[in-house]
């Protein structure tokens, strides 16, 4: 497949070695935008797994409380539980220094359930609800499609956490 070396569009994916700018993907074939939708969707649901774990390796190792919070500078008012943002690690008190956060575009849709702004880990690194799902698709996307690219992070009340590629954990 080639791309132009002339750039429509200057704003390309940073994470990406490669020419590949997100304009030349949108006008592309539709099962490569698909791909690259479903690896922009689990790339982005393991981020935020490597990050719980890292958090609550974090609070074990200091014997501390610490929090994932969704950051809210890519849109105006986000409903409850909307971190289409990014989110940031923070040490549990408030007022906190983050630790290190992980910005997003707005692109994607990023729904925790049940509903939160943010999610406490104890200082033994578990969390303080259990039964929680974030579920990542693309929020550009037909319904179809977007069911195609759509992954659910499960964590149960005794904090083991697995993806399914669905909207539910069920099945």
């Amino acid at each position: 497949f080639f791309f132009s070396s002339r750039r429509r569009h200057t704003r390309c994916l940073s994470d990406w070695s490669s020419d590949v700018c997100s304009s030349d993907l949108t006008l592309a074939a539709p099962p490569l935008r698909q791909w690259w939708w479903r690896a922009r969707v689990e790339g982005t649901a393991r981020d935020w797994v490597a990050d719980l774990q890292t958090a609550r390796l974090q609070a074990l190792k200091q014997g501390q409380a610490m929090r994932l919070q969704r950051l809210e500078d890519c849109q105006p008012s986000l409903a409850m539980g909307d971190w289409r943002c990014g989110w940031m690690v923070l040490p549990g008190a408030v007022g906190g220094a983050p630790v290190w956060q992980n910005n997003l575009q707005g692109d994607l849709s990023l729904q925790l359930y049940p509903a939160m702004n943010q999610l406490p880990l104890n200082a033994q690194g578990n969390t303080a609800f259990g039964g929680l799902r974030l579920t990542v698709l693309p929020r550009a996307f037909t319904l179809s499609a977007a069911q195609n690219a759509t992954l659910s992070v499960c964590v149960n009340n005794a904090g083991r956490t697995r993806l399914v590629k669905a909207s539910t954990c069920s099945g």
